[in-house]
């Protein structure tokens, strides 16, 4: 089930967003490139595009497997 993300959700999506990222460019980029890049991220950084109506996510069986941001 696809429905907008609470803010209780951002930290679940920043999770999901920082394993994917590690996992995505491992053998592309060096750790310290990857380790830079998610330095300042935070639960608190998916909040405002929450608020906006702009975050989705994704549920299975009430656990959150994935996450959108759409701008219109």
């Amino acid at each position: 089930m696809i429905r907008k993300a609470l803010e209780s959700d951002a930290k679940v999506i920043h999770d999901i967003h920082t394993r994917a990222v590690k996992e995505a460019c491992k053998g592309f980029y060096t750790e310290e490139q990857i380790t830079g890049w998610l330095k300042n991220r935070s639960p608190e950084g998916y909040v405002e595009g929450i608020k906006n109506d702009e975050m989705y996510v994704e549920e299975i069986e009430g656990k959150i497997i994935g996450f959108g941001h759409a701008v219109p």
